[in-house]
């Protein structure tokens, strides 16, 4: 009967010890599985680099669906060092970077120049730093001219302005329409952080960040890595890793042999155009 009894308390203290045993392992199996199966929460980053092309357009529409496709991706920072380009390119890309800040925290971060169509990039983003000798802003609008053609008797039109598309004095209008486009989008954007008013703006200067941050236009001084820190923060984000979005694209892309998808079309500023082009760019015409 006492080896009876001994025999179940033996029993029971090995169920009892396997019982902790296995509850060991299948938590630190469960780690492990968790960290394989559900990756570690990533900030990715852009650059935005020269001057704003067209293809930058297709590039970040690339780039953004790639993010969309990669859940771990769950905040972005833009690094900008760009005098700006193509009006309709910048408004594109802001109305993109707008819409991606409404799934993830987009922060920009701007180097040596964040001018025109860059600083309206940078317009889209949740939050904006910029380095004390950063050159920010030059809001406004520049057109370029085709040379005017000469008359071609073989050639008939239905209008004055059919072929040049306006007179140079109504392209004037328009450079002042979108101008004082780019100027309500500054206001609408910084809200009641901007200090400077609509008419100092219009006035296309560019401001040094010491500048830009008392007026208003940008939120922090800082480097690419309080903005990397800044975009976790506002992700709610803890033992993050830091993901280049171009080369992880780019690699993907090879993975698919698709790497000849993107075509170089971009017109360059100096080219014969033939017909007007709008810029929002900081440059010296010639």
């Amino acid at each position: 009967m006492d080896r009876l009894r001994q025999l179940v308390k033996n029993l029971v203290r090995w169920g009892v010890v396997i019982w902790v045993v296995v509850i060991a392992l299948s938590t630190l199996g469960g780690y492990y599985l968790s960290r394989t199966l559900v990756p570690k929460p990533k900030v990715g980053v852009i650059y935005y680099f020269g001057d704003i092309l067209s293809t930058d357009v297709a590039r970040t529409r690339a780039w953004f669906d790639y993010v969309r496709r990669h859940p771990e991706i769950r905040a972005l920072v833009l690094i900008i060092d760009s005098p700006g380009g193509g009006s309709s390119s910048g408004q594109e890309l802001y109305y993109q970077v707008r819409a991606m800040r409404r799934e993830i925290p987009v922060v920009a971060t701007i180097d040596q120049l964040g001018a025109s169509a860059a600083y309206q990039i940078a317009l889209g983003t949740n939050y904006i730093y910029v380095k004390p000798a950063s050159l920010v802003g030059s809001v406004g609008t520049s057109v370029r001219m085709p040379p005017r053609e000469t008359i071609d008797e073989r050639i008939y039109t239905t209008g004055p302005h059919k072929e040049m598309g306006s007179s140079t004095e109504l392209y004037t209008e328009k450079l002042s329409l979108l101008q004082q486009n780019f100027v309500n989008l500054v206001i609408a954007e910084r809200g009641e952080k901007l200090k400077i008013d609509g008419q100092s703006l219009s006035a296309g200067a560019v401001y040094i960040g010491l500048e830009a941050l008392e007026y208003g236009m940008v939120d922090e001084l800082g480097s690419s890595t309080e903005a990397i820190k800044k975009a976790a923060e506002l992700g709610g984000l803890r033992g993050y890793e830091v993901v280049d979005v171009n080369e992880e694209w780019f690699k993907e892309l090879e993975a698919e042999e698709k790497s000849s998808a993107m075509v170089e079309t971009d017109l360059e500023f100096g080219s014969d155009v033939k017909w007007p082009v709008f810029y929002h760019l900081y440059f010296e015409m010639e």
